[in-house]
């Protein structure tokens, strides 16, 4: 996509002050397809920690630093998440 100056500085202060202000925590609940999708996204555009809320074991996100994994609701809401996404299991 292409931006003119302008929109592209915006975007800029907008991302920055985004991510500065009301994001440091995401919480994914539920790891399938698009719950893993999601993950790889946020570990490589972002720099917040991502908890998620899961019942599967047999995964290897769990070595990341920025990766909580939780099996309780109350567990991952304890963890004061600012956004969630729900996916499927």
């Amino acid at each position: 996509m292409n931006y003119t100056r302008k929109e592209s500085k915006l975007n800029n202060i907008f991302n920055s002050w985004f991510s500065k202000i009301l994001l440091t925590k995401i919480l994914l609940v539920g790891l399938g397809s698009i719950g893993n999708r999601h993950v790889k996204n946020l570990l490589n555009h972002t720099k917040y920690q991502i908890i998620i809320l899961t019942k599967r074991h047999n995964f290897n996100l769990k070595t990341n630093k920025r990766i909580k994994v939780f099996d309780t609701l109350k567990q991952c809401l304890a963890e004061k998440p600012t956004i969630g996404f729900i996916t499927n299991e």
